[in-house]
């Protein structure tokens, strides 16, 4: 008889509503800590220690469908439904807005940091007002915050909205679009490398790219998650795995390259092994759909859901 799937090692109760985005938070003397956005807006700091929320700010009443940290300068960054940029300091108690900028883009596209040249300076690649459009943005963070538009992604063909983004080391980017297209951005010529239609005619809901074993993942609406490979900056598809229940929110891959983490519609979270592309498990516990998933600096799966519940799952490591 096979063994029945763990429970999880542990839970954080309390989100003001359903989990939307996830990011960990390093404080100035190392303290682990763990950022969480919900549909109704709030962004909440969790103590690790004590499993509890240690203080929340609330932007608006939209969705915060993306959050980045930086331990540098202690600021985390945020992105809400209808393309409001948000810019918070930590104090050490309390998360303080210091500026919002608003881009009114139409998608649910979450943004990605390029890179940042120093603590007080950073270039972003954001949803524009074109749904179909991705803005390259300098962000300039000292006394005032100054935003400079460097370029923009556009995609001569109809490929619908853009609905995730991803930026490789090699100054690319892979785009997802309503389409069902994946698209390999250069971001230095802003022209394409590779596209290749993965998903028609269902939208890209979904990926995830792994620079230490070369594997992409996607995913959509329907019931097959693609896993493909970059080879000469062309998209090739190297695999299909068709599972139960169809629906995925987000997929991620362990950054050793061993192991792909999904989340599902159902509630599920299935682990799939990268050298055999073999299902090794599902964990069942939410109630409600998966919206967000990490790896914690240890390989734990922390994952975010529309029960108001975050789980962390210390499995197959």
């Amino acid at each position: 008889m096979p063994a029945s799937p763990p429970d999880p090692t542990f839970l954080l109760r309390g989100s003001p509503g359903p989990v939307t985005s996830l990011a960990l938070f390093r404080t100035k003397c190392d303290e682990k800590l763990l950022l969480s956005g919900s549909q109704c807006g709030h962004l909440c700091l969790w103590d690790m220690n004590i499993r509890r929320i240690r203080c929340k700010s609330q932007i608006n009443d939209k969705a915060i469908l993306w959050i980045e940290s930086s331990r540098q300068n202690q600021m985390v960054i945020t992105y809400s439904k209808g393309g409001l940029l948000g810019f918070w300091h930590f104090d050490g108690s309390q998360l303080i807005l210091e500026e919002k900028h608003s881009i009114e883009s139409p998608t649910f596209c979450p943004c990605d940091i390029w890179k940042q040249e120093d603590e007080h300076q950073l270039t972003l690649l954001s949803p524009s007002q074109e749904s179909s459009n991705l803005n390259i943005v300098k962000i300039s963070m000292q006394e005032n915050f100054v935003f400079e538009n460097l370029g923009c992604l556009k995609s001569d063909r109809k490929c619908g909205m853009v609905m995730c983004v991803k930026i490789l080391i090699n100054n690319s980017a892979l785009v997802g679009y309503e389409s069902g297209e994946v698209t390999l951005w250069d971001l230095l010529t802003l022209k394409v490398k590779s596209s290749d239609q993965m998903h028609e005619p269902e939208p890209v809901m979904c990926f995830d790219y792994c620079e230490t074993c070369k594997i992409g993942v996607s995913a959509s609406v329907d019931d097959k998650i693609k896993l493909w490979q970059l080879e000469v900056d062309t998209i090739l598809t190297v695999h299909i795995i068709e599972i139960t229940n169809p629906g995925i929110n987000a997929v991620k891959i362990r950054p050793d390259g061993k192991v792909l983490v999904t989340a599902g519609w159902d509630g599920n979270i299935r682990l799939f092994g990268l050298k055999h592309f073999n299902l090794l498990g599902v964990l069942k516990y939410h109630k409600e759909s998966i919206s967000s998933l990490l790896f914690d600096s240890d390989m734990t799966i922390v994952c975010g859901s529309k029960d108001k519940l975050i789980s962390f799952w210390d499995v197959y490591k």
